[in-house]
């Protein structure tokens, strides 16, 4: 069975056709050296362009309602994909990236999930969060914007969330073999108690 004989229409199968060519000719681009910053992005942004020139995202769309309209367990693993799973990969994703603006706009759309998953710390603590962010002075964003993530390389998208530096870091002499978590060795849990 070709490609073809699988799509519904003549305009699907233009478009993926002419797609089609456009990514695996973008993805032969790929360039040899991929370990430089600068070579990536100026590569990503190519694909990406040429992504949004295809309007890749409008008919994905259109796909998912025409397919959730036909079935009920489709329509189910969209709404896990779209509204469960995606806000948690742009919160990720905005600590990996160290862009605090986004990082509070996935966190106000987690928000509402904890509110309707009924989870009585998260909800109110979530919303408390959002309403001092609001009212925070620009002072105190501007500190909260540049040390909510750590990065302790040198590599893009690498950043990571404060408590998890410190359980990598400072934790991480405390625990282990003869540690907080073995033999409970005197000299160790000294120097946990003191950082």
């Amino acid at each position: 069975m070709t490609k073809r004989s699988i799509l519904d229409t003549n305009l699907q199968t233009e478009t993926v056709l002419v797609g089609d060519e456009k990514i695996y000719t973008n993805c032969c681009k790929l360039p040899s050296d991929p370990i430089k910053d600068s070579i990536k992005q100026a590569w990503f942004k190519n694909v990406t362009s040429v992504l949004q020139s295809l309007n890749v995202t409008e008919l994905f769309t259109k796909w998912c309602y025409d397919c959730s309209l036909k079935s009920i367990t489709f329509r189910f693993w969209v709404f896990v994909l779209f509204r469960l799973l995606d806000p948690l990969i742009k919160f990720y994703i905005s600590i990996r990236s160290v862009d605090f603006d986004s990082r509070n706009a996935a966190f106000s759309s987690m928000v509402p999930l904890f509110f309707g998953h009924k989870r009585r710390n998260y909800a109110p603590l979530g919303a408390r969060h959002l309403v001092d962010l609001q009212r925070a002075s620009s002072y105190l964003l501007k500190n909260l914007s540049t040390s909510f993530a750590v990065q302790r390389t040198n590599r893009p998208f690498s950043s990571i969330p404060i408590d998890q530096t410190i359980e990598t870091t400072i934790n991480k002499y405390g625990k282990g073999r003869g540690g907080i978590t073995g033999h409970f060795n005197t000299n160790l849990i000294e120097k946990w108690t003191q950082t």
